[in-house]
């Protein structure tokens, strides 16, 4: 009797000792407590407010593709169970098994990457935590932290630290152009009332334009935007009492714009406004005119466009240019409206080809003014943005 007494008292002994390795056994260290309730599946949710939520999946039925899009679901609830559980060695297993035998889809992806990267981050891996993000980032450039509070705090706090802006954008834009004459020398062969002061009249013109940008800097990007634009402008003078002479001329003009452009970056990214210096290099493709008197009580008579000989123009032009943006995004999409002002270095009509054009000259008895152009441009134009990159705000990210 005493040996199974003894017996009795070592097993007891035993028992109570494995009790609380067991328990142990079981669970996580202290690193790894649960930091939640203990209703953990009442807390997971396997979509975000930054995706769709209308994308969940249908009930399994019995066939191989829908059982393979269960067990993704379950792997999904288990990586979120293992997250809230603090069993972060676990998650991160879990979502290394998705990542490598799983195809999954935008939405599957973007979950696993987030409690992939708030795991790292809690466990203080940081560098791993970056590189998630930076990861993340690129498939989901425009994640909102602040939007869905759902999302794991961690993994907000860390994707807080980057931000993404598109290397590349292009851009087309369509708007209205008025060329407004500097004068330099008015030239006169006839007596004329008021002969020095010849009345200039722009008209507004459309003005086309397709832009290339690349961004170096999320505050700064250089484009070059090659440009149709029109001019349209009246010369006006009166002869005598009763005959003024008028000169009506257009002119097509293709240029090639390089901008240097500054944003202010502000708290809100959807609305940015923005300047920009530049340099043009300015050609004139066409120009033609109407020159015609006109008395009064008598008929007006005024010819057909006449097409002006070119080399009388500057063909070859170089502008310096300014101006400003205020631009809306929205996704990979920009609406921005444009102003800008441009001043050519070269007069516009060449000076030693003023008696070049001899119709205009002997019959119409006027000579082309000596004039530089101010062209002032409105634009409005819609950007596509392409191939974001993501950036740490403070050179890293953590």
């Amino acid at each position: 009797m005493k040996m199974k007494q003894l017996y009795r008292i070592l097993l007891t002994a035993v028992i109570l000792v494995a009790a609380p390795l067991i328990g142990t056994a079981q669970n996580d260290s202290p690193l790894y407590q649960n930091v939640v309730s203990d209703n953990i599946d009442a807390q997971i949710d396997t979509t975000s407010s930054n995706v769709s939520r209308n994308n969940r999946q249908k009930p399994a039925a019995d066939t191989a593709h829908h059982r393979a899009a269960a067990d993704i679901d379950e792997q999904l609830r288990d990586l979120q169970r293992y997250y809230l559980a603090g069993k972060y060695n676990e998650a991160l297993q879990t979502s290394q098994s998705l990542h490598e035998g799983r195809d999954l889809s935008p939405d599957q992806e973007y979950v696993r990457q987030m409690y992939t990267i708030a795991a790292f981050k809690d466990m203080e891996y940081n560098e791993k935590a970056d590189s998630a993000t930076k990861l993340f980032y690129g498939k989901n450039p425009f994640y909102d932290p602040d939007k869905d509070p759902r999302d794991p705090v961690s993994f907000r706090e860390n994707v807080r630290n980057y931000y993404t802006m598109p290397r590349f954008s292009v851009w087309v834009a369509a708007g209205q152009s008025l060329a407004i004459p500097l004068l330099d020398t008015v030239h006169v062969i006839t007596d004329t009332i008021n002969t020095m002061k010849p009345d200039y009249d722009s008209e507004m013109s459309e003005s086309i334009q397709i832009g290339f940008e690349y961004h170096p800097l999320q505050w700064l990007s250089v484009s070059v935007a090659p440009t149709y634009t029109k001019y349209r402008y009246s010369r006006t003078t009166n002869r005598s009492m009763r005959a003024t002479f008028h000169y009506d001329e257009t002119d097509k003009i293709f240029s090639i714009p390089l901008h240097v452009e500054g944003y202010l970056i502000t708290g809100k990214k959807m609305w940015v406004p923005s300047i920009y210096v530049g340099a043009a290099a300015k050609f004139i493709i066409k120009s033609t005119y109407n020159a015609y008197t006109q008395t009064v009580g008598e008929p007006q008579y005024r010819v057909d466009d006449t097409e002006l000989d070119l080399d009388t123009k500057t063909k070859q032009n170089f502008a310096l240019l300014f101006g400003g943006k205020i631009s809306y995004n929205y996704r990979r999409l920009t609406i921005f409206g444009d102003l800008s002002l441009s001043y050519d270095l070269k007069p516009f009509n060449k000076p030693d080809a003023a008696f070049a054009n001899t119709e205009l000259a002997y019959d119409k008895m006027y000579i082309p003014d000596i004039f530089h152009v101010v062209q002032a441009t409105a634009l409005l134009g819609i950007k596509i943005n392409l191939k974001y990159k993501t950036v740490a705000k403070y050179g890293y990210g953590h």
